[in-house]
């Protein structure tokens, strides 16, 4: 079977499914009140920080504001992401000419993904009005330089990478203009792998009080089947095109990841003293704890960080690590090993 039969036949099944799987036919039941603020919880933030005393011997009260503000960011980029980039690429993808044979099975999944992303952005838009009402909260999210979803990162992932530059615009110029269309749909595909596991693991508790898991929840569960999609369509994708537009495109996703996947001692430390704001300690204890932070991080290996981990998962999967003089690259600059394209 050739890549496009799998993969039409793959969309014929998600397309059975839809109905009964998408949360866009659920209803929400319940709006943010003031005693819910005690209850929002995102424990992942202070993950880089628990070896610390300081932080240990906090109560969890303390972490609250912090919290609330993730959650706050996190509606206020749905909102705004899933519409203004997937919901949007989604539709060209659905009508427009992409460069590589598409059947209707398949542009008809990407209408549909289209119609769950802006119902995300719409209970997001609800809930972050409830939210600034009961407790005054206002987003506060630099500009992001990846594709990396920044309603699906940490406070600090996002703030790590801040600059101005347009992710996709600036990677739609890297390649050869008969591949900018391409370009756009890879940057989708890697947009939409890109929820970190921390989120994923926190829309598994079911038995939680938790506004931000239980809004997490709804959202995972449609996440989690459009990045199986989005999976198939960069493989299928990268076997469709020519050896040389393999070349390009490899060519453009190691200079992608060499501009975004970068953790230099001063973006961590900045990221990690604006989290540690949250916390109500004293300047010179922030300043320690990020400090030391920053120079655990940034000495760390690129192949070693989860988030570049991540990405190349997603590589892998679509086979483009697989690729001789694009393996090549990344090797070099030190995303992968010669050996670590088995990981799990």
């Amino acid at each position: 079977m050739n890549s496009l039969q799998k993969f039409d036949t793959y969309s014929k099944r998600y397309l059975n499914d839809w109905d009964n799987k998408s949360t866009v036919r659920s209803h929400r039941k319940n709006k943010v009140q003031i005693a819910d603020l005690s209850e929002v919880k995102a424990p992942f933030l202070i993950k880089p920080f628990l070896e610390f005393p300081e932080i240990q011997k906090l109560e969890e009260w303390q972490f609250n504001p912090l919290y609330i503000q993730c959650f706050c960011n996190n509606l206020y980029s749905v909102s705004r992401f899933e519409v203004n980039l997937v919901t949007t690429q989604c539709i060209k993808l659905a009508n427009q000419d992409n460069y590589v044979e598409m059947t209707d099975s398949i542009r008809q999944v990407a209408l549909a993904i289209g119609v769950d992303e802006t119902y995300h952005a719409l209970i997001a838009s609800q809930l972050l009005s409830e939210l600034k009402e009961v407790s005054g909260c206002l987003p506060s999210i630099p500009k992001s330089s990846g594709a990396q979803k920044p309603a699906e990162s940490s406070l600090s992932e996002i703030e790590k990478k801040g600059n101005t530059i347009d992710p996709l615009e600036s990677f739609r110029k890297s390649v050869p203009a008969h591949l900018e269309r391409i370009a756009e749909i890879v940057m989708l595909c890697i947009a939409e792998n890109s929820v970190v596991d921390d989120l994923i693991d926190m829309g598994k508790d079911l038995g939680t009080k938790n506004p931000f898991a239980i809004y997490m929840r709804e959202h995972m569960l449609d996440e989690s089947r459009h990045k199986i999609y989005f999976q198939h369509l960069l493989e299928y994708i990268w076997v469709a095109i020519s050896e040389q537009d393999r070349i390009y495109l490899g060519e453009a996703l190691a200079a992608y990841y060499e501009r975004t996947l970068h953790f230099d001692y001063e973006n961590v430390y900045q990221s990690s003293l604006r989290v540690l704001g949250y916390l109500g300690l004293e300047e010179s204890i922030k300043t320690k704890i990020a400090e030391e932070v920053a120079r655990k991080t940034s000495s760390m290996s690129l192949c070693d960080q989860e988030i570049v981990k991540k990405q190349m998962r997603l590589n892998k999967i679509a086979g483009i690590t697989l690729h001789p003089p694009t393996k090549k690259l990344f090797i070099e600059k030190g995303f992968i090993t010669n050996d670590s394209i088995s990981f799990a």
